[in-house]
């Protein structure tokens, strides 16, 4: 259905990022979380000068955990945000454009090691449901939007 709906009308750029990472980070932080949460979260970020893999990358633990406070379960979501930039460097040479030209299956393969998520997760709402808490039926939706928007990027 999704795709009979791209072909016929073409992007909808509904995704409200500016860049592909400032969708993973947006998908990262919806997780159990409002989407007004999240943009509170995504502003704090771009003052900060983060929402680029470099400005993530030079950011300390603690301050990035601050800045993503409003989207709730910081504790968890920035460990697991530094440690997406890593593997974007050790794995992709940091490079955005190379990780969305590795075939699917081996970034799936990548989170479930680097991130302990299930195969079910990557398949269905990576990168969403890399936390173990589970979402409420409000973000579920905004989940599947946010894999939709993933998995074509990854595409």
């Amino acid at each position: 259905m999704h795709d009979a709906l791209l072909g016929a009308y073409g992007p909808q750029h509904w995704w409200p990022a500016e860049t592909a990472f400032e969708v993973v980070l947006g998908a990262y932080l919806t997780q159990n979380t409002s989407w007004k949460a999240v943009e509170r979260s995504l502003a704090n970020l771009r003052q900060a000068g983060a929402l680029t893999p470099d400005g993530a990358r030079a950011l300390a633990l603690e301050d990035l955990k601050i800045l993503i406070r409003p989207s709730g379960f910081h504790t968890r979501k920035a460990p697991a945000l530094k440690a997406f930039v890593a593997m974007l460097d050790e794995e992709f040479g940091g490079s955005l454009e190379g990780l969305a030209a590795a075939p699917t299956a081996t970034i799936r393969l990548r989170l479930r090691t680097r991130f302990c998520c299930t195969p079910s997760t990557t398949r269905s709402r990576w990168p969403m449901n890399t936390f173990a808490a589970s979402p409420s039926a409000t973000s579920w939706w905004r989940q599947r939007l946010a894999a939709k928007a993933m998995n074509r990027w990854l595409s």
